[in-house]
């Protein structure tokens, strides 16, 4: 029999569907990427069953295949179709997986299942930008963020988090919204890193716009804010706990 063996972020989010999904755990994934994920968590002993879905019709039989190889058929189902609308009215999921994708496609996904009444009780996504996107659905929306954490993977820098349903609107600052709340993120050395990174690349921006012949009649308020998120990622930095 095949074994999977997952990438680095698939790990992370591996992980934190065994430590933090109450058991039994019936995942759906979507977009799939060869239904990796599911198959490594169904060989493992982690999840009792799973749903693949791919949108595209490629990844779609290549995850078909992959799941007769790994002969875990039996515990999984590779359906062709868009987001939410692979899951039935029978099918008994309880998180969704969302990896690899931008935070906008995220989220677009996230909005469509909602209008299904199909998103499930928790959720572990992976945007490779515009988190942000992703924090405003789920507060405004009844998810609690519950865990963040910033990963570096094959040269890419990813955004985790883990969401749970208590159905109530949970209040945020600006801060919040572009930087994660506090006690929800997971302070390591990628995040210090990735703090690090974002102090350089601000302030070489706002070097290049204080430098500007031309300046519209924003610039003001735009340099404003970037000042001010790059205050934000200084006291971060600050607050290292292990520094």
């Amino acid at each position: 029999m095949k074994t999977i063996n997952l990438s680095k972020r698939l790990k992370s989010v591996a992980h934190w569907i065994e430590t933090q999904v109450p058991s039994p755990i019936h995942l759906l994934d979507i977009g799939s990427d060869h239904a990796y994920l599911p198959i490594a968590l169904i060989q493992a002993g982690i999840i009792q069953s799973a749903i693949a879905g791919e949108v595209v019709e490629g990844p779609y039989q290549s995850a078909l295949s992959q799941s007769i190889e790994c002969q875990v058929t039996d515990q999984l189902q590779v359906r062709l179709g868009d987001g939410y609308q692979v899951l039935k009215e029978d099918d008994h999921v309880n998180v969704t997986s969302i990896c690899g994708m931008g935070g906008q496609l995220i989220r677009k996904i996230l909005e469509e299942g909602l209008l299904e009444q199909k998103l499930t009780p928790h959720l572990v996504l992976q945007a490779n930008n515009h988190e942000e996107l992703l924090r405003s659905f789920l507060w405004d929306h009844g998810y609690q963020i519950e865990l963040e954490q910033w990963l570096q993977d094959k040269g890419k820098t990813y955004n985790l988090m883990f969401a749970s349903q208590v159905g109530k609107v949970i209040n945020y600052s600006t801060r919040d919204l572009k930087m994660g709340k506090k006690d929800q993120i997971i302070f390591d050395a990628s995040y210090l890193e990735y703090c690090q990174h974002q102090i350089l690349s601000l302030n070489r921006i706002i070097e290049e716009m204080s430098q500007a012949q031309s300046k519209d009649a924003n610039f003001n308020q735009t340099i404003d804010s970037i000042r001010n998120k790059l205050n934000w990622f200084k006291e971060e930095v600050e607050r290292c706990p292990f520094c």
